[in-house]
């Protein structure tokens, strides 16, 4: 069983706030600003997903962005994945991961 303290810093791209009655907001951001897609979160997220997951004391969970827009951007990170087969595995398990 997870708790909050062990994984509320542990992500470049999600910040972990939660109330005393265990809602939990999950907040994505890049540099704290909107977030944008690439690598970091593609990678982030399904660990973080799971770390929620995985601590009982969360008993609803929020998931928002940063700023005036959620998840509108991405950056080119994932195309350099694409040229190989390696990093085809990588998004291919990350992805599933996502689900």
């Amino acid at each position: 069983m997870g708790t909050l303290d062990s994984y509320r810093d542990r992500y470049e791209c999600v910040a972990f706030e939660r109330s005393d009655n265990g809602v939990l907001t999950v907040r994505l951001h890049t540099d704290g600003g909107p977030l944008v897609w690439g690598t970091v979160p593609h990678r982030e997220l399904p660990e973080a997903f799971a770390d929620v997951a995985a601590d009982r004391d969360n008993r609803v969970v929020v998931l928002t962005g940063t700023g005036d827009r959620f998840c509108t951007d991405r950056d080119d990170s994932l195309s350099v994945l694409r040229s190989t087969p390696e990093g085809w595995d990588r998004i291919y398990w990350e992805g599933k991961r996502l689900l």
